[in-house]
């Protein structure tokens, strides 16, 4: 079935008219069961798996820059490329920094496309992405530095600790993430 499903993704090649979901969504969300299934896949599979992971390219800014260079991190671990390993690694590293246009500002906050407060939608994939980077890359010779470490910490202690009361977010720092029930699903979070 899972045979299936890949040859029917490779063939029919279906694209979004967003280009968030060609570049990030779709090698974000197929990228994972690709690595999982890897040794399952024939040659024209693996090779329709890179395809798809080749959407994603270097580039843009903040969460939207990590996204991207993690997407490109997953096809060169199914190329067996550990310099682009590398690469993608330095670039997401890259975004642990405060001060940039956008990203972890030098109050905490977190901010993307442009002076937007993004706490509840970007910011939060930003810091889950990174904790899970973290760990992947711990004891290893991608390890996150010291002070890379002490960003991602202070911007949990003290920005998101400020907009987390009571299992609620504070509804100006959902950005654009306003649906029923919100601040619950995204404090939560």
């Amino acid at each position: 079935v899972i045979h299936k499903a890949m040859n029917f993704w490779f063939v029919t090649k279906p694209m979004s008219l967003n280009w968030w979901q060609n570049q990030i969504g779709i090698p974000k969300t197929l990228g994972g069961a690709f690595l999982l299934f890897e040794d399952k896949m024939s040659p024209e599979e693996k090779e329709g798996a890179i395809a798809v992971m080749s959407h994603a390219k270097f580039g843009m800014t903040g969460q939207n820059k990590v996204w991207l260079a993690g997407n490109v991190m997953i096809r060169a671990l199914l190329q067996n490329n550990f310099e682009l390993v590398r690469e993608a690694r330095d670039i997401i590293a890259s975004e642990i920094i405060t001060g940039q246009r956008e990203g972890i500002k030098e109050d905490w906050s977190f901010h993307q496309h442009g002076p937007q407060q993004q706490f509840g939608n970007y910011g939060m994939s930003f810091i889950s992405g990174m904790s899970f980077f973290s760990g992947v890359f711990s004891g290893t010779s991608l390890a996150f530095n010291n002070d890379q470490l002490n960003i991602l910490c202070s911007l949990l202690e003290k920005g998101y600790r400020w907009i987390l009361w009571n299992g609620y977010m504070d509804i100006s720092s959902l950005g654009r993430q306003l649906f029923h029930n919100a601040q619950i699903h995204k404090g939560f979070s």
